[in-house]
């Protein structure tokens, strides 16, 4: 058994069956041009519509934001950031804006005394 049509094209040969393989490989070939001439079909009548491209083109649009959202979510959880943190991890003091982060590590640093004082 193989896999591939050239795979079964040798192995017909040797059978000499190969009327019923190229029958095959046209039909495969014929699904798929069909296939793709009615999408090209459906895409020029929606892109050649003002109307229907705007639509298209919204849909588009929610349809990256969707994608995008759901892999920052699951990015967030292979990281762990949901579901390994504690409740009071979510707290923001005011005290905390980068700025003044920024601000005391700086501080910290210029003292020369990186103990803490309290």
């Amino acid at each position: 058994h193989h896999p591939d049509k050239a795979g079964q094209f040798l192995v017909r040969s040797d059978s000499r069956d190969d009327g019923k393989l190229w029958k095959e490989i046209a039909e495969d070939v014929h699904k798929a041009a069909d296939r793709l001439f009615k999408m090209i079909g459906e895409a020029y009548a929606v892109l050649s519509d003002p109307t229907k491209r705007s639509e298209y083109d919204l849909q588009e649009e929610l349809r990256k934001t969707l994608i995008k959202k759901e892999e920052l979510r699951k990015a967030q959880e292979s990281n762990g950031s949901s579901a390994s943190r504690r409740p009071y991890d979510f707290y923001s003091s005011p005290f905390e804006s980068s700025d003044n982060k920024q601000y005391w590590q700086e501080y910290r640093k210029t003292d020369g005394n990186s103990q803490s004082r309290w």
